[in-house]
Order: structure tokens, then sequence, then C-alpha cells
């Protein structure tokens, strides 16, 4: 063997060492894309048990969302680039870096809400806005008197 031949293994190190210099490069902009597209704690949580082992179902069950919801965020991510497939399920996503080690703070679990307490809050939420545009028109109609 030839002293100036290059091996497999020299290779194999060259492109692990440019590999870690590509991912501290790229770090910064990798975390301005997660801190701008996880703007909820939900969205922080899903995307961080995005582990390319739970399924869609799984997660959303855990977070209380629906899955759809979650099959949304997981598009959007692939889109991003921010999630990967995974390498052991296939057609499941995995996050290409823990937020942890991206810099961002993991927060705390979010209690998973029932199907009941999501409807009551969705009723109250359309109750108001109702109410808000009674008042609307209340207001208008007793302006209009008084300006008669």
């Amino acid at each position: 063997m030839v002293a100036d031949e290059i091996t497999l293994k020299d290779v194999t190190e060259r492109l692990d060492e440019l590999i870690a210099w590509q991912r501290f490069e790229s770090l910064p902009k990798l975390r301005a894309v997660l801190l701008k597209e996880l703007d909820s704690d939900i969205k922080k949580l899903a995307y961080e048990m995005t582990d390319g082992e739970k399924s869609r179902r799984d997660i959303a069950s855990a977070l209380g969302v629906s899955d759809d919801n979650i099959q949304t965020w997981w598009q959007r991510w692939y889109e991003l680039a921010v999630v990967r497939p995974s390498k052991k399920f296939k057609g499941r996503p995995q996050h290409v870096v823990s937020l942890e080690n991206a810099g961002i703070k993991l927060p705390k679990a979010v209690p998973a809400k029932t199907e009941e307490e999501q409807a009551i809050k969705a009723t109250q939420d359309m109750g108001a806005s109702s109410t808000m545009g009674q008042k609307d028109t209340e207001n208008k109609k007793a302006e209009e008197v008084k300006n008669e």
C-alpha cells in the first residue's frame, strides 16, 4: 500500500469533520426557523415528540389536538427541512435536532384536553363573538336613534 493512498477510514473521518462544521455553521439559522415556526408550546412539544417512533395519533392524543393538525405540521416541517424521514418507521418523520440541542427551552407538558373540554371552549368562543356582535348591533341602533 502506498503512503499517499487515502483510505476509506480517512475519507469517513474527513466527512465527519465537515459535517460537524456544517452543523455548527447552520445551527443559528435552524434555530431561527424553529423559533418562528414553533410559535406555541403545543407545536414545540409536538416537534420534540416527532422522534421517528411516535405516530401522529400518539402525539395528537398526548397533546389533545387532532391528528390532522399533526399531519399539517409535519408537512410544513418537511417543507422547512426541520424533520426528515424516520430511520425506524416508514412514513414517520423525526426532528433533525432536539429543541434542547438547538438552544430552545422545552415547555412544560401541556395537559391533554378531552374532546368535551375542546367542545365547551369552542362553544364559549362562539358565544363570546356572537355576544360581541349583538352588542355592536345594539350600539349602532342606539346611535342611529340618537342622531334622528
